[in-house]
Parts: structure tokens; C-alpha cells; sequence
């Protein structure tokens, strides 16, 4: 299968079955078999980049349909987004083979019938090649970033229309390759070095003291360093939020929708062998999958995993952990560079449901913090109903702020005016997490 399959095929799965990109990329390429390097790199590129740049390929091309894209077949929109994305964007591709090379795929994945109006759409692009915008600077954002305007609406109002500008630019560069040291077994030096034997370039990240920028690595899995548990892949942020939540050696942990588990791997990791860590996750598959890590990495003793829904009463003690951390389920929006379907499927509406679950779950599981312990609160999302309107709730229902004070993160570069973790891609090269620390009275 050619790299412009691959990458329809994919898309369509996006498209019809609301399948994540990452996940049925992966999975595509598995099957490919012996893909050659390039062609995965292709193929990889126009999945994605098709993905991001979708509203502005749909102006380009509603410009030249003489049908209305709403009306077009799924299987024939997607075939005309990957190819206009090659011709608008990837300038080392020779426009008659964009062209020809989709019409190709098209007919060979069954629309043999719908191949001629491709043909004329991409043909009418490649000789026009430009993106029609409009004149209302935010619509103009949405479009030549491809953010739905509801977004870019309340980014503007949040941020200015300057910085939100920055931000939707940078969702639309792909996210770096991050991994984070497991210092139970080496130094983030160490893996330096035995990345650098495998071929690997690694650069520290700069807010993290555990996190490496990976260039270029191909499939992380094959490398000799994963293999032996020195690492596991997590964007800098989301090690910031486990960096703040500072668990010890001895503590006991609840952990609430824990799977499919790097950040409790790394709690695990911050405890030294010493503690256990009570990993409660909805999704039964996903544990199994946070137990895998655990054996891999070497901290699976600590860890006592259970499937319950963590906004229901647990069997678990009341009062009696010192720690208890939320990743809580969210909007994702602060993981569009690696997402970059999510924003066009979330809606604003969404993120009222989404605080009400996230509420529902922060009531329950402060029942189980001992006086004195410790509650971290997180989220993959910037949106203030799921992070800082969260946090205000909390502390007016008793909970107490506590400072982020790790010693080795800088602290000051991540902080909000409230004293939480908050990241933006475009201001710190990482995904937007929002994470607060409180202590029980």
C-alpha cells in the first residue's frame, strides 16, 4: 500500500468512525509491513497535516467545487483534502503527481466513479493555489490555522487576538517527540548517552528535569533504552503535573483515572520502591495496559489496580490516603498539536458536561484524603471550566492552595496568577495542562 493510501485510509477511519489519528496510524503502518522509512514519513506527514490544516483545504476547495462539500460522499471529501493538502502545502511534491497519485488512490479505494470531479478540483487548485480567506480577522485565524471559530472566539477574548494567533500557529507544528527519564534506573545523562549509541539525538527540555527531546527516532519502542525501562513517552507537561504532586517514599496514594498510566508510573518512580499507589481507572483495558508499563519500568509492587468509576463511593478507607490525584477526563483541547481532530469534534457545549463530571469526581474522591494530605487536580485542557473554575470550587468547599515546589522545576515560568501549573504550546513547546496542589485542612 502506497503512502497516499495509507493516509486516506486513515483519515476516512477519522472521519467515519471517530477513531483518533494517532491510534489508526499506527495501527496502518503496522500493517503495511516492511514500509519503507520515506514512505512512513509520508505517509505520516499528509495524515496528519491534513488533519490539522482541514478548514483551510475546505476553502480552498468549496472555491472550486461546483457541488457543496456537505453533499459530497465521505470517501470523496477526504480524497480531495489529501490532495489538496499536498498541493497547497508540500512544496516537494510535483503538482501532476499530487494529482495523479490521489485520483489513483481514489479509484483503487472504489470511487472510480467520482474520479474524473477530483481530478478537476485538484487540477483547478494546483493552478490556483491560493486559500480564500476572509476579511474579519478572527474568521481569518480560523481559517488560515484551521480553528473553528468558537475557539478562536474565546482565545481572543482570553488572550488577545495577537496571542491567540501564535497559539493556533503552533498547534499546527508537530509535537516533539518528549520521553521522561525513569531515575529509579538511570540519570537523564545516562540515557543521553545510550540514546546517543543507538543513534539518537537528545536535548534536555527546559521545565522538566526528567524530560529528553527526542530527534528524529523512528519507532521509540525498538529502541534499546525503552526496552530496558530507562524511559517512558510523556509530553514535559504532563511530567510537571507528577513533578507537583511530589509523592514520597512511604506514602499511600490514591490514584484516580490512572490508566493508561505515565503520570502514575511516575509517582511510582517519585516513591522508590516504598508506598502503594491504589490505581482506579473506568476502563479495565486500559489498566492492563498501565500494568505493562509498570513491569516495564520496574515499579509494578507499588501498584494496586482496580476498575471502579471514581465518582461513585469506593471501597476504599475514608480519610486515610496522604496523596490523591485526578488526572480528570476533559475537553483534550490542550492536545490538538498531537490531536488535531479533537478540535473540530468538541463543541462548546462540551465543556459545561465535561466540569459537571469533573466535579461529580473531585467531590468524591477528596472523602478519601487524610487531614493534612495532599490533592492534585489536573487536566489536558486550558479551558478555565475545566481548570482554574475548578480550583476556585474546591477551595470553597475547604480545600486549601498549596505552592508547586519541587525544586528543580522553575516554577515561575508555568505558574498562573493562582499559583497553578498552566502550559500553552506556543509559550512552552508543550501540550495545555492545567494543574493546581491542595492540602486537606
Amino acid at each position: 500500500m502506497t503512502a497516499r493510501a495509507i493516509a486516506f485510509k486513515v483519515l476516512l477511519q477519522v472521519e467515519r468512525a471517530d477513531a483518533y489519528l494517532n491510534v489508526a496510524l499506527d495501527a496502518a503502518l503496522r500493517s503495511a509491513g516492511s514500509l519503507p522509512r520515506q514512505d512512513a514519513a509520508l505517509a505520516t506527514e499528509i495524515a496528519y497535516g491534513t488533519a490539522r490544516r482541514r478548514l483551510a483545504l475546505d476553502a480552498a476547495l468549496a472555491r472550486h467545487s461546483k457541488r457543496p462539500l456537505h453533499k459530497l460522499e465521505t470517501a470523496v471529501l477526504v480524497a480531495l483534502r489529501v490532495g489538496a493538502y499536498q498541493l497547497l502545502y508540500l512544496e516537494r511534491v510535483p503538482s501532476h503527481a499530487a494529482v495523479d497519485a490521489t485520483v489513483e488512490v481514489a479509484k483503487k479505494q472504489g470511487l472510480s466513479r467520482a474520479s474524473g470531479f477530483i481530478n478537476a478540483v485538484l487540477r483547478r487548485i494546483a493552478e490556483d493555489r491560493q486559500i480564500p480567506l476572509p476579511d474579519d480577522p478572527l474568521e481569518r485565524v480560523s481559517v488560515e490555522t484551521s480553528h473553528p471559530i468558537w475557539l478562536v472566539r474565546r482565545w481572543a477574548a482570553r488572550l488577545g487576538a495577537e496571542e491567540t494567533g501564535a497559539l493556533c500557529r503552533a498547534d499546527n507544528e508537530p509535537a516533539p517527540v518528549c520521553v521522561r527519564v525513569n531515575r529509579t534506573r538511570a540519570t537523564r545523562e545516562e540515557v543521553v548517552a545510550e540514546l546517543e549509541q543507538a543513534g539518537v539525538v537528545a536535548r534536555p527540555t527546559p521545565y522538566s528535569p526528567l524530560g529528553l527531546w527526542l530527534e528524529s527516532p523512528g519507532a521509540v519502542p525498538t529502541l534499546g533504552p525503552f526496552r530496558k525501562g530507562l524511559f517512558q513517552v510523556q509530553d514535559e507537561a504532563a511530567q510537571l503535573v507528577s513533578l507537583a504532586a511530589a509523592a514520597r517514599p512511604g506514602m499511600r496514594v490514591l490514584d484516580a483515572c490512572a490508566a493508561p498510566g505515565a503520570k502514575a508510573c511516575h509517582l511510582a518512580e517519585q516513591m522508590r520502591g516504598e508506598g502503594e499507589i491504589f490505581a482506579i481507572d473506568v476502563h479495565e483495558r486500559k489498566l492492563r495496559k498501565l500494568e505493562e508499563e509498570a513491569h516495564r519500568l520496574g515499579v509494578a509492587k507499588l501498584f494496586r489496580m482496580r476498575a471502579a468509576d471514581a465518582s461513585r463511593p469506593m471501597p476504599l478507607p475514608e480519610r486515610s490516603f496522604a496523596l490523591v490525584r485526578l488526572a480528570a477526563p476533559c475537553s483534550g483541547l490542550g492536545t490538538r498539536r498531537r490531536h488535531p481532530e479533537l478540535r473540530y469534534r468538541r463543541e462548546e457545549g462540551d465543556l459545561a458536561q465535561l466540569a459537571t463530571l469533573q466535579q461529580a469526581l473531585s467531590d468524591n474522591l477528596v472523602r478519601y484524603l487524610k487531614p493534612g494530605g495532599t490533592f492534585v487536580y489536573a487536566v489536558c485542557s486550558p479551558e478555565p471550566e475545566e481548570g482554574t473554575l475548578q480550583s476556585a470550587r474546591l477551595v470553597s468547599q475547604g480545600l486549601q492552595r498549596a505552592a508547586l515546589d519541587a525544586p528543580e522545576v522553575p516554577w515561575e515560568q508555568v505558574r498562573d496568577p493562582d499559583g497553578g501549573l498552566a502550559t500553552l504550546p506556543h509559550r512552552h513547546r508543550a501540550d495545555g495542562f492545567y494543574a493546581a496542589r491542595f492540602t486537606s485542612p
